[in-house]
């Protein structure tokens, strides 16, 4: 495994302050290619910062953000509350993601025309609906994202967008699945979809048992390792 370097960083949007962790590979020499990594909905966590640091080793500067500050939440309703709360207001959405795209792109060895944005659950609806607002990153990439969040009109979109999703994952239906599809389409984006059988929600989280839903949520090592291989081959031609 090679070294990487980590450091937290602090931002602020609109009163709230959050803290981020950063790794680039090695001493982060030079400016490299970059990744902002937004987590699930329960807040940034080990799988999140275990995703940036295997970004780091394969030579990017990454950068999990955290995007609920000090109301990172255990329990569902929590969760739910905060979702909620952001999604019906957009301009704090964005903005907590775009304080954290700003500050990333100010450090040393980001290479801040050669950005983009990987997001998991709520954090891959989150990467979604950043592109789709027309901020400048060059990919996006979703990871069991959900898409009802996600607005209709693509029009200012300057990413190419990658989305990998359980055919089985109840939170994302095949009707709107298609609905997306056919919105980036009208727009001419870039895109691509990945569709993994027999694969639920939260794929790639080994620790998905732990929300006691079987029948909705599930770790899936086959589909974890190939959307892994396809969201790096995507990084690779896109930045």
């Amino acid at each position: 495994m090679s070294s990487t370097t980590a450091r937290d960083i602090n931002y602020d949007h609109a009163g709230v302050t959050m803290i981020g962790r950063m790794v680039v590979p090695g001493d982060g020499v030079g400016k490299l290619p970059a990744v902002i990594v937004i987590h699930e909905a329960f807040g940034l966590g080990d799988h999140a910062i275990a995703a940036a640091e295997r970004l780091a080793e394969a030579g990017y500067a990454a950068f999990a953000l955290d995007l609920w500050g000090d109301r990172q939440q255990c329990s569902l309703p929590g969760v739910m509350d905060n979702i909620a709360q952001l999604v019906s207001d957009g301009a704090a959405w964005m903005g907590r993601i775009e304080a954290a795209r700003a500050v990333f792109a100010s450090q040393p060895e980001v290479d801040a025309d050669r950005m983009a944005a990987i997001g998991y659950c709520f954090g891959g609806a989150s990467a979604l609906e950043f592109a789709r607002t027309g901020h400048p990153i060059k990919a996006v990439v979703s990871l069991h994202g959900g898409l009802d969040p996600v607005g209709k009109d693509w029009s200012a979109n300057q990413a190419r967008v990658l989305v990998c999703t359980g055919f089985d994952d109840p939170m994302v239906p095949a009707s709107a699945l298609t609905a997306f599809e056919v919105a980036m389409t009208a727009a001419g984006v870039n895109w691509e979809v990945n569709l993994y059988g027999g694969t639920k929600h939260s794929f790639t989280n080994r620790d998905a048992a732990s929300a006691g839903m079987p029948d909705a949520i599930a770790y899936n090592e086959q589909a974890d390792r190939r959307s892994w291989d396809s969201l790096t081959r995507f990084l690779s031609e896109a930045l």
